[in-house]
């Protein structure tokens, strides 16, 4: 016989999203080998009316993304080189390539930063058609455009990926890819290699053909690099 004062309690709660919690907007799917239109506005930053404002930090731009952000998820399978390119913008937004999307009180216990890393900054503050580009191993990425200042902007970016092909090793960048200047002198002679006529901070070393240092020299006339033998 059932108890007439049994009785089922169900407890229904809120959910509030956590602010802070980087949150994605559209979804782009695998990029493999593809380009895709990024597309879009960012509202300029109102105080405390929990806009949308889930990052203001990204490590180490400076602490100037104050408004909400918008963000695109992509994926890919493979290594690729990830570009994206600026076809058209209002004002001033940024864009940062984020591998988390996680976020942590920063030092003033207010404003949220990205805990992830930022694999890539594209400001393309220049021209229409300047693009940005870096080598991401497979897996899943988020693109966080923002207003500079916390101000509010208009995009046409485009988001391409590319198999990645490792580029041709260039000629003296290793021991094992050194640039063969022949013979350079014989038994007796004084050899001088030397930077005077480089522009910037140089320095030299002489290896034998094991790799051991025989010398080596920095700043021997102000900047630039000079080994006598």
């Amino acid at each position: 016989m059932k108890n007439p004062f049994s009785f089922l309690a169900v407890l229904v709660l809120g959910f509030t999203p956590l602010h802070g919690a980087i949150v994605v907007d559209t979804d782009l799917g695998v990029i493999d080998n593809l380009v895709v239109p990024v597309v879009g506005n960012v509202r300029a930053a109102v105080q405390d009316d929990g806009s949308g404002n889930n990052v203001s930090f990204y490590p180490p731009a400076v602490r100037a993304y104050d408004g909400p952000e918008q963000v695109f998820q992509f994926e890919i399978t493979t290594t690729q080189t990830v570009t994206l390119t600026r076809n058209f913008v209002i004002t001033d937004p940024d864009a940062f390539f984020l591998d988390s999307l996680e976020t942590g009180a920063i030092e003033d216990g207010q404003e949220l930063t990205a805990s992830g890393n930022i694999v890539l900054f594209a400001f393309l503050d220049g021209f229409n058609g300047e693009s940005v580009s870096a080598a991401l191993d497979a897996g899943t990425y988020y693109l966080s455009v923002e207003g500079f200042g916390g101000g509010a902007a208009s995009f046409d970016f485009s988001l391409g990926a590319a198999d990645f092909v490792e580029p041709e090793p260039v000629v003296g960048d290793s021991p094992e890819n050194a640039l063969s200047w022949g013979v350079v002198g014989v038994a007796g002679d004084l050899i001088d290699i030397n930077t005077f006529n480089s522009a910037g901070d140089t320095e030299l070393g002489i290896f034998d053909a094991a790799g051991n240092l025989l010398g080596n020299n920095d700043d021997a006339i102000g900047l630039l690099s000079q080994i006598v033998f």
